[in-house]
Formats: C-alpha cells, structure tokens, sequence
C-alpha cells in the first residue's frame, strides 16, 4: 500500500560534491526517510542542485520520495541536465557508492547513468554512456 498522508510542496535540494561523502548523505537520506511523517512524505515537485568542482547537475521532477533504504527516488517528467546535455526519463533513482565515495543517479530498473565523485575538489563527474532497454518505461532520453 502506497500511502501519501502528507505533501511537501516545491522541495529544493542543493548540495555541494566538493564538501560532503557519501557516508553522511546516506546518514541523512535514512534519517530524513525513519522520521514518522517525512515516511510518507511526497515533495511535489522536487529540484536538486548539485555543484561539482567544474559545473553543476540538476535534477527536475513532478514528484520525489526518500525511500527507508537511503534513496531518494524522483519519478514523473524527470529532467537531468549535465551543463548543456539534458536527460528525460520518467523515474530516476538517487543513491550513495559507500565504496567510491559517489552518488549514483540510476533510471529506475536501469544500470547507472551518472557517478558523482564527492569530497574531491579535482574530479569531474562520470557518465557510464549505458541506458536501459529502449522498451523499459524509465529509457532515458537525450537532448544536446
């Protein structure tokens, strides 16, 4: 069951690679997801901004929810934009690579399409190039 009891409206999210780790954001994201009420919680519509050392990765989308395992899954329109290079898909997962110090963006049932070096002032982020099957409802979209 899939109970929504409580809204939050236009959730902005604005982080800095070069000044955290992975370890603390997942602290926070489990945190944020154990809090009674935030559980539940559906931010409509959620903006994430993340500075790297050389651009910035924003992430666009109609709904956003932290999940009890220390993600925040975004879903409906989502909008990924890597400075002039956009990306659209309908469901995007946010987790933490404890063991490369990493956020990881991931289309939802789909292989990592963007690794986030943090905590290191000299490192660009990567794109893995690999997308989900094209008959997969989340098939990132491309736009330069």
């Amino acid at each position: 069951m899939n109970l929504s009891f409580l809204k939050v409206s236009n959730l902005n999210i604005e982080m800095d690679s070069r000044h955290t780790n992975s370890s603390k954001i997942l602290e926070l994201f489990q945190k944020v997801s154990q809090k009674r009420g935030v559980r539940y919680a559906v931010a409509e519509p959620i903006n994430l901004t993340i500075k790297t050392p050389n651009s910035q990765i924003r992430i666009t989308g109609a709904k956003g929810k932290f999940s009890p395992n220390g993600m925040l899954k975004v879903f409906g329109n989502v909008c990924i934009t890597l400075g002039e290079t956009e990306l659209r898909t309908s469901n995007l997962s946010l987790s933490t690579d404890e063991e490369n110090n990493s956020i990881v963006l991931s289309p939802e049932g789909g292989p990592a399409i963007v690794s986030i070096p943090l905590d290191n002032r000299n490192t660009t982020f990567s794109t893995s190039g690999k997308y989900p099957d094209s008959d997969k409802q989340s098939t990132p979209e491309l736009r330069q």
